[in-house]
């Protein structure tokens, strides 16, 4: 694109001046086994006002083929999933006489950077115990997700 940095410019500019901030176009949701979509932040909420937004779910895994829990992270409207933002496989259990149970922290930072944590608590001794969890993290680019803007004022 021609001046393609001119126009950027431009646009930040123009978004600055008119106080506007950036909200969410779409919905940033959890898919379910069951295909539905539990939304984690809903459309319209406003990113970047000077704090973060924040998320944090309990979920249970009743599904564990393979040893992992697949967390399909998506962004879509309502019940219809446009695209997957990222996919985060949990070491569970993977024992069909418990179910594994998962915690999801998710954060949407002024930086407009998506970060999603999931854990689930490893059974030692059949007691699930904090400190035997095993982490995974990611983060989405703030280019993968639909924003719009909106006046502050």
């Amino acid at each position: 694109m021609k001046n393609a940095d001119l126009l950027i410019a431009q646009g930040a500019a123009v978004i600055s001046e008119m106080g506007w901030l950036p909200f969410l176009s779409k919905d940033i949701s959890i898919q379910l086994n069951d295909d539905s979509l539990y939304p984690i932040f809903e459309r319209n909420t406003t990113i970047a006002a000077g704090k973060e937004g924040q998320e944090s779910l309990d979920l249970v895994c009743t599904d564990n083929r393979g040893g992992d829990a697949k967390i399909i992270i998506v962004e879509g409207v309502e019940q219809r999933k446009d695209k997957n933002l990222t996919i985060l496989k949990v070491p569970v259990l993977n024992d069909t006489r418990f179910n594994d149970e998962l915690k999801l922290d998710a954060v949407l930072d002024k930086d407009i950077v998506l970060k999603i944590a999931a854990r689930s608590a490893l059974v030692h001794g059949y007691e699930q115990e904090e400190d035997y969890s095993i982490v995974k993290e990611t983060e989405v680019n703030q280019l993968c997700f639909g924003l719009d803007f909106k006046n502050n004022n």
